[in-house]
């Protein structure tokens, strides 16, 4: 996962490190990290200019974070994707509704590099920007994967099963299937807050967790 840099605000607990004694103090509401496999930005929609960025920018726009902050979108994303995002400003209900932009190069990748999907959408006055390689190329043209069925799919073999226990084991395989971890657990807390793995599927050479059992000093209250 990558932090999420702005001016000097720690947001996570995972930039100094996390441990059993300090999983507690965590705010889970605002982890201050993102998965690594995309990029993100967030700005004031009024001006455009870069207030905070992953870690991870680099790999995509050959520029370190301090170099990124204050720096107009433009400068980042390029001239006629800035103007598609100004656009949609105006024209979409964006407040909480993560929506799709356009498929973009940025102006520091690297030649071979996939192109990335940009959605965009508001929350708290905030326009955050998410950047992330799906497969589609630099015209706009559908990914190779049909991801609308895969999930259409997914919903269909949950909603057949009957049994709780059926259901569990459907989640975490068709979880494991969209998101391609090695491994998905479903956890089932007691009265008491401790708590047993309920489903598990996994990379066929690890050992399955399922049946586990974990006192509640193990998971962190939040």
């Amino acid at each position: 996962m990558n932090q999420i840099n702005s001016l000097p605000l720690p947001y996570s607990i995972k930039r100094d490190g996390v441990s059993i004694t300090n999983c507690d103090d965590e705010p889970v509401q605002t982890p201050g990290c993102i998965q690594d496999h995309g990029m993100m930005l967030t700005m004031h929609p009024d001006d455009l200019l870069v207030s905070q960025v992953s870690d991870n920018c680099e790999r995509w726009t050959g520029e370190p974070v301090a170099a990124l902050l204050g720096r107009p979108l433009a400068a980042i994303i390029g001239g006629p994707a800035e103007r598609r995002v100004a656009h949609m400003l105006t024209t979409e209900n964006l407040q909480n509704n993560p929506t799709y932009a356009l498929t973009v190069r940025l102006p520091g990748m690297r030649a071979k590099a996939d192109a990335l999907d940009l959605s965009l959408h508001l929350s708290d006055g905030v326009l955050i920007l998410e950047l992330e390689p799906t497969g589609r190329d630099a015209a706009g043209s559908a990914p190779a994967g049909d991801y609308y069925a895969m999930v259409k799919q997914t919903l269909t073999r949950l909603r057949a099963t009957r049994t709780l226990a059926t259901f569990c084991d459907a989640t975490a395989l068709e979880m494991r299937h969209v998101t391609g971890l090695d491994r998905v657990m479903v956890y089932r807390f007691h009265a008491d807050d401790s708590g047993e793995v309920v489903a598990d599927a996994h990379r066929a050479d690890l050992h399955s967790w399922l049946g586990l059992h974990y006192p509640a000093s193990d998971i962190p209250k939040p």
